[in-house]
């Protein structure tokens, strides 16, 4: 059993213990990305990635891991409410975000409620699956809410069980395609920005802080005056596995910020009704707005983040600059987050029109 980490420049995998790996990196603690590997009864190994985390998150996922693979039971023996509790102590372990862990267990709970907490876990099919979806649909849920079900439920299942085919796997996605959904267009990007400062203030800039940042949804929700530093213009905050991200802003959202006036609490915005930060993004205004400016209902805030991340790579080109801005971890996840506008490709096709320095 052991904590591992990966080196930066070859990205083998080292025991603490060295100092220095093979090809003369040398080992940072801060930063680093650790991986945990543990052998049960069998001497069957288990590995995790737990990515740039603290070594005390590293050493709790560490020790969670050894007592579920030591205290293994036969797969065909566990219920629904095992795979449940295990997974929410590997959230827990790892650091992850309160929001995230408390909508995971909300998630997984209603399955529990839907199909039997008790159930084994042999005895949950993809058909079963596909009528828990429908009844999710006939209380008039998106399908993009019905997908957040449905990805908690596949990385519960392929954390605990791993050797067993994943019957939510085997169900695709829903993952609507319409444009709207995904990402805003810059003419969209501008109406949903008129329609906010029509509705609400506070909406508004929040919005504001999304599109220039691409933060979080409860990044932006529960900004905070201290993660701001006017000076720099740059908001640090705290994303994923407690890793903290910082990205700069530009004047005019610092100076928006500035202006914001102080309601008495370490927060930018507060409910007006409770005096208390917003639990969430404000979801009536919020569907107000996008039915103001022609956006598809189901447009989720995530897409915010997407948007921004379109119009990065419309501006730079670099991949690179999406990742560092997103605060992601690796080119794989920033690649998701890439969509090229139309416009762009036209203006590609004049910059490589082998015509242009040829004919008058």
């Amino acid at each position: 059993m052991s904590i591992l980490f990966e080196c930066s420049n070859c990205s083998k995998r080292n025991t603490l213990q060295t100092v220095t790996c093979v090809c003369g990196e040398k080992f940072i603690p801060q930063g680093a990305v650790y991986w945990i590997d543990v052998r049960g009864k069998d001497r069957k190994k288990f590995r995790r990635k737990l990515g740039k985390v603290s070594l005390s998150v590293a050493r709790k996922a560490e020790a969670e891991l050894k007592i579920l693979v030591t205290t293994e039971v036969a797969v065909n023996e566990l219920h629904w409410s095992d795979l449940v509790t295990r997974f929410c102590s590997k959230l827990e372990a790892e650091g992850r975000t309160h929001q995230y862990r408390v909508d995971s267990y909300r998630y997984l709970e209603e399955m529990g409620a839907f199909w039997g907490r008790d159930r084994k876990i042999e005895t949950i099919t993809p058909i079963l699956f596909q009528e828990f979806r429908v009844s999710l649909l006939n209380k008039n849920l998106s399908k993009n809410t019905v997908d957040r079900y449905h990805s908690a439920a596949k990385a519960c299942w392929k954390y605990t069980v791993e050797d067993k085919p994943c019957p939510f796997s085997r169900t695709p996605l829903f993952r609507p395609d319409d444009g709207d959904v995904g990402f805003l267009t810059n003419e969209k990007a501008d109406l949903l920005m008129r329609s906010a400062r029509k509705i609400d203030q506070t909406v508004f800039q929040m919005l504001a802080v999304a599109l220039a940042t691409g933060l979080r949804k409860m990044n932006v929700v529960h900004l905070r005056r201290e993660d701001v530093d006017f000076k720099e213009e740059a908001i640090s905050v705290i994303q994923k596995r407690g890793r903290k991200h910082t990205v700069r802003l530009a004047s005019s959202v610092t100076e928006m910020l500035k202006n914001i006036p102080d309601n008495g609490t370490p927060y930018f915005w507060t409910n007006p009704q409770t005096g208390l930060p917003y639990t969430t993004f404000p979801r009536k205004k919020w569907a107000i707005i996008k039915k103001m400016a022609g956006i598809d209902k189901e447009f989720r805030f995530h897409g915010i983040r997407h948007t921004s991340a379109a119009k990065i790579y419309q501006v730079t080109g670099d991949i690179k600059a999406v990742q560092e801005i997103l605060g992601h971890t690796s080119f794989k996840t920033s690649s998701r987050y890439i969509h090229v506008f139309t416009d762009h490709f036209k203006a590609i096709a004049e910059k490589i029109d082998p015509l242009c320095n040829i004919l008058d």
